[in-house]
């Protein structure tokens, strides 16, 4: 993704791409699967991203008077995933058709926004990890503020200023070329090799190794408290860690025989052919991660569960007057006031 941010191979870079015999590769498999695979799946993830991760950001807003430093890191992922879907009807567009049609300016803006989006949705899921460990293992840390205008200010530089740095080269050098909307690294440098390796460590490594760092510290402690829902919490971070492992795991390997590729570890066509197929399938699989972010971080929590379904009551009342729409559950206050009375670790929606 952040090292091929065009979301398709460069078909004409590869139709001409020479195999270890001298002659030239025939791509045309990978392209006719990519013209009708890719946009049928790309417009469902972008249907499905912007409406689940549109609802999070308009339950967050309607309540941002009560927003915790928790709600802000939500709102910064479905931020995230919003500005990186869409982009998705661009890159299918360039799939089914195999050329960039919208110019060289446009071709920039897309790249922008995807970089942003990827790189600012990592940095999101693992600013939430973080503030998961603080909140229930670090609890005599000072904590800032939950509504401070300057947690707020702090948080999002910490989502997209080091996404902006992440993406800088990808935005630095991308550019339409031969009809192609992709990176243009300078020959004889190792910007194409630095991509692919700082999409490893960002997109994988780094926020695998602190989610089983975190919630290895975080379970033990829920274990330990006298929440009647520590079982469900516990269920829910495992959850969290297999989702991430099982959608971006496959991408990142073929993101890596990418890296090896560049080394000229694998030249022959059949070898090429196949790590291309494999990226068309494994990016669409990592695509569809950010449509499950709105499930998984918030859906679980029963208070946003209700205020999800006090705004569909707003939008759809024809549902909820016959019935076919489920009813809201009322919580009653006093349970509400012992709820947010216990330990700071019922903070965290994931606990909720």
């Amino acid at each position: 993704m952040g090292g091929d941010q065009n979301n398709s191979d460069d078909y004409s870079e590869y139709d001409s791409r020479a195999d270890k015999d001298g002659g030239l590769c025939d791509n045309s498999s990978v392209r006719d699967f990519g013209q009708v695979f890719l946009p049928a799946l790309y417009s469902l993830v972008f249907l499905v991203g912007v409406i689940g991760n549109g609802l999070v950001v308009c339950v967050i807003a309607k309540n941002r008077k009560e927003c915790t430093m928790a709600d802000m890191c939500l709102f910064n992922l479905a931020l995230s995933d919003i500005l990186f879907v869409l982009t998705l009807p661009f890159w299918a567009h360039y799939a089914a058709v195999s050329y960039w049609t919208f110019g060289d300016f446009m071709c920039r803006v897309v790249t922008v926004m995807y970089a942003l989006g990827f790189y600012g949705s990592v940095f999101s899921i693992m600013i939430i990890t973080m503030h998961h460990y603080v909140s229930i293992v670090c609890t005599r840390v000072k904590k800032i503020p939950l509504r401070s205008f300057r947690a707020a200010v702090i948080l999002m530089g910490f989502v997209w200023f080091p996404s902006f740095c992440a993406s800088l080269p990808t935005i630095v050098f991308t550019r339409v070329e031969h009809n192609t909307c992709a990176p243009d690294f300078p020959d004889g440098t190792v910007w194409k090799q630095f991509m692919y390796l700082e999409q490893n460590i960002l997109g994988l490594i780094l926020p695998l190794a602190l989610m089983i760092f975190s919630y290895s510290q975080v379970i033990p402690v829920v274990l330990r408290t006298r929440l009647s829902k520590k079982r469900r919490a516990v269920k829910i971070v495992l959850l969290v860690v297999t989702v991430y492992f099982i959608f971006w795991a496959p991408y990142n390997v073929v993101i890596f025989l990418r890296y090896l590729q560049t080394l000229v570890y694998f030249s022959g066509c059949d070898e090429m052919a196949n790590i291309n197929l494999a990226m068309q399938w494994t990016e669409t699989i990592t695509f569809i991660h950010c449509c499950l972010n709105p499930l998984i971080y918030t859906w679980v929590s029963q208070k946003f569960s209700r205020q999800v379904l006090r705004i569909m009551k707003k939008w759809f009342p024809i549902c909820f007057s016959y019935g076919k729409c489920p009813q809201i559950s009322r919580e009653p206050s006093e349970r509400r006031s012992s709820v947010h009375s216990n330990s700071s670790a019922v903070s965290s929606p994931m606990l909720l």
